[in-house]
């Protein structure tokens, strides 16, 4: 049986991928050791071995479909393989990123809850649309719901282009999503906040009010009882972000394009609606991943998805053979 090969400029366009992220999390991993020490946070040495323990799991659990796909299914092995990588490092950077969230909670710039308040007083306020959504019941569900439909859609994101046939949209995705964590993060470590509960004075959610009492305890330099809680960031939005990346990589996909559209819009709209962001975390959300796109695109070579319509529009078009 022939195996199928990429052509030529995917294959580069893979490898140089390959490359930056590997480039990435090592220096993830130095980040998290050097900074740790900075903080005296002390869970890196748990999250190392994580990596690995999850890593290898990974690799174990996909070892049988790669043998298949090599034996039998030949023209699948590539699509294997490349959800394999895939899944490998979103474990690696998640579990990565996760100690730097509460490192940078750890730093001791002052909350700056108020002047994001105050920012928002001039457009709109958060707690007006809350207290608005009280008599609204349905509306209050359904923004509810879009707010938690973020993580099926980023993961729907990460595999499905890849199962279409394209996994450049997933590797863009990949790797602009790290970017936009480090800069998410390092606005978090400058200008923390809790969320516009803590000044707009309406009534938090159980979730929210363990956050605000988790954060304050970090920022006093206490260590607070239980479990790290994870989502403590509120400026900028990365609900935000993902949503937007998320719609980007499945924008190849036409039939998914009104659903993605209308479903990314709804969550950006429900992180203000269900009381977790100000106005203007939402709009450095999109700043941060307006920023990342582009150096994700530049680093990668990938061309706007504007231009590559009219390519895929193309009966005639073949990867690898000339138009």
């Amino acid at each position: 049986m022939r195996q199928t090969r990429m052509p030529a400029n995917q294959q580069d366009e893979s490898r140089k991928f390959h490359m930056l992220m590997g480039a990435t999390v090592a220096l993830l991993t130095l980040a998290d050791l050097l900074l740790a020490r900075v903080v005296h946070y002390s869970g890196v040495a748990s999250t190392i071995i994580s990596i690995l323990v999850a890593l290898a799991s990974v690799a174990i659990a996909a070892l049988p479909l790669l043998v298949i796909c090599w034996e039998w299914r030949r023209k699948w092995f590539r699509t294997s393989l490349d959800l394999l990588t895939t899944a490998a490092w979103v474990l690696a950077v998640w579990i990565l990123i996760a100690p730097l969230v509460q490192i940078a909670a750890r730093s001791p710039a002052p909350l700056v809850d108020a002047t994001l308040a105050q920012i928002d007083s001039g457009t709109i306020q958060t707690v007006r649309v809350v207290r608005w959504l009280q008599d609204f019941p349905c509306l209050r569900t359904a923004s509810q719901a879009a707010y938690k439909s973020l993580w099926p859609l980023a993961i729907t994101a990460l595999f499905l282009p890849t199962l279409c046939g394209d996994a450049r949209d997933v590797r863009h995705f990949l790797f602009a999503a790290t970017i936009s964590l480090l800069l998410t993060l390092g606005c978090f470590a400058l200008w923390p906040a809790i969320g516009p509960w803590t000044i707009e004075a309406f009534k938090p959610g159980k979730m929210q009010a363990q956050i605000g009492t988790y954060l304050l305890s970090l920022k006093s330099q206490a260590v607070p009882d239980g479990k790290e809680l994870a989502g403590i960031v509120a400026f900028p939005s990365f609900h935000v972000i993902l949503a937007i990346l998320s719609t980007r990589a499945l924008w190849g996909i036409g039939k998914l394009r009104p659903f993605c559209a209308a479903l990314c819009l709804a969550i950006c709209i429900s992180t203000v609606a269900t009381g977790w962001h100000y106005v203007i975390d939402v709009l450095a959300g999109i700043a941060v991943v307006t920023s990342s796109q582009m150096l994700a695109s530049w680093a990668l070579q990938t061309p706007p998805r504007v231009a590559l319509l009219p390519v895929c529009r193309n009966p005639a078009f073949t990867p690898g053979r000339a138009v």
